[in-house]
């Protein structure tokens, strides 16, 4: 008798037939046409690429989530767990600079690791890079362009919310935080907006971060400044790096160790720029509105804590074109407590939902990566701006609305 078993599927990963395919070609069919019509070109970029690729400048939600391997001729690879890094490393290879914007579209599966056994872990991810136009015009365009995706999907009920990791990161950068404080910071706002955290339980993760307890303040024990000044001791730290190499540094940035010591040797951790931060932090977790009501909000913010951010004129002009965008169905809300996990944001960003209100799925959404081109080698910076959508929530979503109105219909 043959015990051996049969070999199934992985989880996360679908078997699809029939319908099922057919309604995903129909779906992916669809919206080609929608990019094709806003003078997008279609382009193909591998399933496998260079683990480097998707590491840089990339959060710790896509980084955690890679299928990584090393192939038998000794190079670590990965599944692509997006296309953005894909599509932009084409555009530097294919060296096409002259004919720009470049628009390119894109469809096809990713791959990104879920513990949860019932959550997809390679699904079908559809979306446009727009690179070489960095204007306000080009975010409006993108808005308007997801919109017209999802009603070429019969979805009209969509929620739209909107950020701006430039302006968040201009309002941090003044304040000389370390770096790690600052990720803490800006990473908390959606908890503080949604107030399932409070301002005490922000100080006191500051101060762990800072290795201190609230009842161990370091105040008096100030040194003076004239005892080493900043550029004296960021040399000695550049010269113990010379000498002791990469392990001196541990696997954290250099200049963050070193503003670190400076902040604890001068105390400014305990000083009013910490209490200014913390505010400046619930602060911007209430700047939230619709277009045409952010800007005067947030050049009130910056007047009343003495800062100056020169995105504001770019808000304001992005909250033009939003204006002047057709939104019949949708909802739209600027909320600058709106950030992303990968780390090659650095304009507008904004999260698509289906549905009224940000408690539902999200099911998509971009922003402006100005800075991810260079980072990937490019002498050149290119602006540069994209979105994507995943298509599976989609179309089960229209599948159970398409179920729920046959039932009434029959009843």
């Amino acid at each position: 008798m043959d015990h051996t078993q049969v070999i199934k599927r992985l989880s996360g990963m679908p078997d699809r037939s029939g319908k099922e395919v057919t309604t995903l070609t129909d779906a992916m069919r669809s919206v080609g046409g929608v990019f094709s019509r806003y003078g997008y070109t279609p382009v193909d970029v591998p399933l496998l690429e260079n683990t480097e690729l998707f590491l840089i400048n990339s959060g710790e939600r896509v980084t955690s989530s890679l299928y990584s391997f090393t192939e038998p001729g000794g190079r670590n690879v990965s599944l692509r767990p997006e296309f953005t890094a894909s599509i932009a490393r084409h555009f530097l290879e294919t060296n096409d600079f002259d004919k720009l914007p470049f628009k390119a579209s894109y469809g096809g599966p990713v791959f990104r690791f879920q513990n949860s056994d019932d959550s997809l872990r390679q699904f079908t991810q559809l979306g446009v890079e727009l690179i070489g136009d960095g204007t306000p015009k080009a975010d409006g365009s993108l808005v308007e362009l997801a919109l017209a995706v999802l009603a070429s999907l019969g979805i009209r009920e969509t929620t739209l919310t909107i950020g701006h990791v430039g302006i968040i990161n201009s309002i941090y950068d003044q304040l000389t935080l370390p770096a790690r404080i600052k990720s803490y910071l800006v990473n908390s706002l959606l908890s503080i907006k949604e107030k399932t955290v409070c301002y005490d339980d922000l100080r006191e993760g500051v101060d762990k971060l800072l290795g201190r307890t609230p009842s161990r303040q370091l105040s008096s024990t100030k040194l003076s400044e004239n005892v080493l000044s900043n550029q004296d001791i960021r040399a000695v730290f550049g010269e113990l790096y010379e000498e002791l190499g990469e392990g001196f540094l541990c696997g954290r940035d250099f200049n963050d160790i070193s503003t670190n010591y400076l902040l604890k040797l001068t105390d400014i951790g305990n000083t009013k720029n910490l209490k200014k931060a913390l505010d400046i932090t619930k602060g911007i977790a209430d700047l939230k509105g619709k277009p045409g009501t952010i800007t005067k909000q947030l050049k009130s913010f910056l007047k009343e804590y003495g800062l100056s951010v020169n995105s504001v004129d770019q808000l304001a002009r992005l909250e033009d074109e939003l204006l002047a965008t057709e939104t019949k169905g949708s909802s739209i809300t600027i909320d600058l407590a709106t950030v992303r996990d990968q780390q090659y944001y650095s304009g507008m960003i904004f999260d698509l939902y289906v549905g009224s209100g940000a408690t539902q799925p999200l099911i998509g959404g971009g922003g402006r990566y100005d800075g991810l081109l260079t980072a990937l080698g490019s002498s050149k910076p290119f602006p540069a701006c994209g979105f994507a959508i995943s298509l599976e929530p989609l179309l089960y979503r229209k599948y159970l609305t398409e179920k729920a109105k046959f039932n009434n219909d029959s009843s």
